[in-house]
């Protein structure tokens, strides 16, 4: 028997979209391709997002060495991160 999953809504930092593929060489419009499952049993998600560079306000950026492009210099997907919290550590992973 399957088990029920829940789809991460994940987006940008600049919470505007959850797009995780861009490709301006390309004649197709950015769009979400990429999605990260969890279970719906003992996991609870605390935060999530769609990494993109040029998102991150400026005076991290200057702090943290990251450039706006380098989103787009390193791949055309972008990254979800998820912060995720285990509530029945014995339901993970659990074969039912």
């Amino acid at each position: 028997m399957g088990h029920q999953v829940q789809i991460v809504d994940a987006y940008q930092l600049d919470g505007r979209m959850n797009a995780t593929w861009h490709d301006a060489d390309q004649p197709f419009v950015l769009g979400r391709l990429d999605y990260l499952l969890c279970s719906v049993n003992g996991v609870v998600i605390e935060r999530s997002f769609v990494f993109d560079a040029a998102d991150v306000p400026q005076h991290i950026r200057s702090d943290t060495g990251i450039l706006p492009t380098d989103s787009l210099d390193a791949s055309d997907h972008r990254p979800v991160v998820v912060d995720m919290r285990f509530g029945n550590s014995s339901s993970v992973g659990n074969s039912e």
